[in-house]
């Protein structure tokens, strides 16, 4: 036990009915509960296709891999921000494509959208933005240049369930997007991932590649040739596919969770308001993340050292320790400054000073879907003795 933990279990008895709905059922691979989670989800974001699977990061690879087996994107390089996490990347390398590293923005923490269209030439052929820890702000803007520009908006939304711009949810604003209901975010089906898009193309090749490239599921339109009998059509294949299927369980605990989210969402909002009440005493040395003009769904709060705070992050640490407040680095860091990155197609990583603030000097505690009142005073009392040390 700790006083303040990254994230925490919310589930309830509805989630065990749900797994004692599919036991009953002896239907335990993909099947009618994940269809169903499918549409429910599809009509809360009001986007036309929606299909499950069994991570965020397999969502990542399904999306990139649709994107390039739609065979309407030549390969070429892709822009994306220099803070995510590992697997936002991992897949764009293994499709072919070459990434280019732009700059965050120091308040949002998104690729920063002013740096994005001097950074294209004839060689770009997408876009990645990642809404980061529940923020999509510069998502409209990253979609709009996209379009004028027409290039791919591969959209990494796996943070940022629930969060808005306007009255548009982040993860509809992408070509194709993705979404993650890993234990820590904020829909739990502690594994398990969606992709999502209103291009029917896309999406029936996304379903193809889910399923070890088959042509068997027909849910968003038929890829199935004309040439091939009837007896054949259930085992053509037509894309080089994967088996990245979700289970019923993933399905039916989704369906629970989405249910539940309304609340649960009222709860990180008012915890966020919280927290950003208590950053005020701090704002001299702590920079903490802006929602511009979206609407952001907080998977945690990201704190900055800044001027005297600067460089002191290992003193923050050890208060954050002694008063038992769990912490990570916010996401990966400068991803360019990985190990990975030297086996990463990508251009000569350049100087990128807000995401080297970020690797340096960031760092982050979690919001959850229960009140954290609590949680914020230890949180105060670790900020308050980290100040008075400085």
């Amino acid at each position: 036990m700790v006083n303040y933990a990254l994230a925490s279990n919310t589930w309830d008895n509805s989630e065990i009915e749900a797994i004692d709905r599919v036991i009953s059922s002896n239907q335990y691979t993909m099947g009618r509960e994940v269809s169903e989670f499918e549409d429910q989800f599809a009509a809360q974001l009001s986007i036309k296709h929606a299909i499950m699977v069994n991570s965020g990061s397999s969502a990542n690879l399904i999306a990139c891999s649709a994107l390039l087996n739609s065979e309407r994107y030549r390969k070429g390089v892709v822009l994306v921000p220099a803070v995510s996490w590992s697997t936002t990347y991992f897949p764009l390398h293994q499709c072919g494509y070459k990434l280019r590293f732009i700059d965050i923005d120091p308040l949002t923490l998104n690729i920063n959208s002013d740096l994005i269209e001097d950074s294209i030439d004839e060689d770009v052929v997408g876009i990645c933005g990642v809404s980061l820890l529940g923020n999509p702000a510069g998502m409209d803007k990253i979609s709009e240049i996209a379009d004028r520009r027409k290039l791919f908006f591969y959209e990494d939304n796996c943070e940022s369930f629930g969060a808005l711009i306007g009255s548009k949810y982040a993860g509809t604003f992408g070509t194709i997007t993705s979404h993650s209901f890993f234990f820590s975010h904020h829909l739990q089906t502690m594994e398990g991932g969606m992709v999502c898009t209103n291009d029917d193309r896309l999406a029936m090749i996304a379903r193809s590649l889910r399923a070890h490239g088959w042509t068997r599921d027909k849910k968003s339109g038929d890829l199935s040739s004309d040439a091939v009998d009837d007896f054949h059509k259930s085992f053509e294949f037509v894309m080089p596919g994967y088996c990245v299927r979700p289970i019923e369980f993933m399905g039916a605990v989704g369906k629970e969770q989405l249910r539940k989210w309304p609340n649960m969402m009222g709860e990180r909002r008012n915890n966020a308001a919280a927290f950003k009440r208590l950053m005020t005493k701090y704002s001299d040395i702590i920079r903490t993340q802006d929602e511009g003009q979206s609407t952001s769904s907080w998977f945690g709060f990201a704190m900055t050292l800044i001027n005297a705070a600067s460089g002191k992050r290992e003193s923050l640490i050890q208060f954050f320790k002694k008063y038992e407040i769990e912490y990570r680095p916010i996401v990966a860091g400068n991803f360019t400054r990985q190990e990975v990155i030297r086996h990463i197609n990508c251009e000569p990583p350049k100087h990128y000073p807000v995401a080297d603030s970020i690797h340096f000097d960031g760092i982050f505690v979690g919001n959850d879907s229960r009140q954290l009142n609590k949680e914020l005073a230890f949180l105060d009392l670790a900020l308050s003795d980290f100040k008075a040390s400085i």
